[in-house]
């Protein structure tokens, strides 16, 4: 019941911002008539109110919508293959670092079981600090702590982690050194071989920390094949970027460094987290290769489709057909 009610809440929220949208290009008699075909579109698609229009199904017929994995579609898939245990490694941010402590590439000290003193001197170590919750996504309630000699009160940590600053390779600095600009790759395992089946490149078009689509950061589509970034640019309100705003740096084009290694980490990580299961994994790529940063059993469906406009659930179904014989 709480699952729905949440479920609800987000939806009403979700469809306040879909009907601003549809309300800045459409006359009202056009809005109504999207409106009827958007509930076409929930009842057949099992889409959200801001996939609708991520995916642009007011102008794709039955047969295009089918090839995209909207919310309901993930949330089946998650549910028979994300188990308990995937999804409590996944959701909480400590239960993950001791998991990938090997692909995580950095320290990292829990606030709330350290003593203040070894809080002190892993701050005086490291100067600069990222302090996250370890519940929750979306880079809600992530900043970053500067440190400079002031006494420390463990309280304001209470309840996060406290993770070594990641430095980025110097080509993805390029696009916004304020922020770590990450790779999404989504990964489906069956039967303990996992596949890469998309992959977004998000980041920062601002000051802010984070580069989530939520936190007004953009995204590009990956080809998966040879890790290029072969779309234009999107943010959370639709607009569209050749190049990033911050940086003016182009999008199109650039090769994601260390692209097969960041695949392989992937890959095993997933297959080394169960038999089963669909992620999402963030990835930063640092000089000498790719690092974890988190993995998500929500992964989403808008940074690995939006982009490029092109449904990757086929990908997917190929999989289990292959394996179970069944769609």
């Amino acid at each position: 019941m709480k699952r729905i009610w949440k479920w609800f809440k987000e939806f009403l929220q979700n469809d306040l911002w879909f009907q601003k949208k549809l309300r800045e290009k459409n006359s009202l008699g056009k809005c109504v008539l999207l409106n009827f075909h958007f509930l076409w579109c929930v009842l057949t698609d099992g889409c959200s109110p801001e996939e609708y229009l991520w995916f642009e199904f007011y102008h794709k017929d039955r047969r295009e919508r089918k090839t995209f994995l909207t919310y309901l579609r993930h949330a089946r898939l998650q549910r028979k293959y994300n188990n308990g245990k995937v999804r409590t490694i996944l959701n909480d941010k400590q239960a993950f670092n001791r998991f990938f402590e090997k692909e995580l590439g950095r320290e990292w000290m829990d606030a709330d079981s350290a003593k203040e003193e070894e809080i002190a001197e892993f701050l005086k170590k490291h100067k600069t600090v990222f302090v996250k919750p370890k519940k929750g996504g979306c880079g809600k309630g992530v900043y970053k702590y500067y440190f400079q000699g002031e006494k420390v009160d463990s309280q304001k940590f209470c309840g996060c982690l406290l993770e070594q600053c990641i430095e980025q390779h110097p080509l993805l600095k390029e696009f916004n050194p304020n922020v770590v600009n990450t790779l999404r790759i989504g990964t489906f395992c069956i039967n303990g071989k996992a596949e890469v089946f998309a992959a977004g490149f998000r980041m920062g078009k601002t000051e802010a920390c984070v580069d989530n689509l939520s936190s007004g950061g953009i995204c590009s589509n990956v080809q998966i094949c040879r890790g290029i970034v072969d779309s234009s640019g999107i943010d959370g309100n639709l607009a569209r970027f050749e190049r990033n705003p911050y940086s003016g740096k182009e999008l199109r084009g650039f090769q994601i460094p260390y692209w097969n290694e960041a695949k392989e980490m992937v890959i095993h990580a997933s297959e080394r987290l169960s038999d089963s299961n669909i992620v999402g994994w963030d990835v930063a790529v640092m000089e000498h290769g790719p690092v974890l940063v988190e993995g998500n059993p929500d992964q989403g469906t808008g940074v690995i489709q939006m982009c490029d406009v092109i449904g990757k659930y086929p990908a997917i179904q190929k999989r289990i057909r292959e394996k179970w014989g069944t769609h």
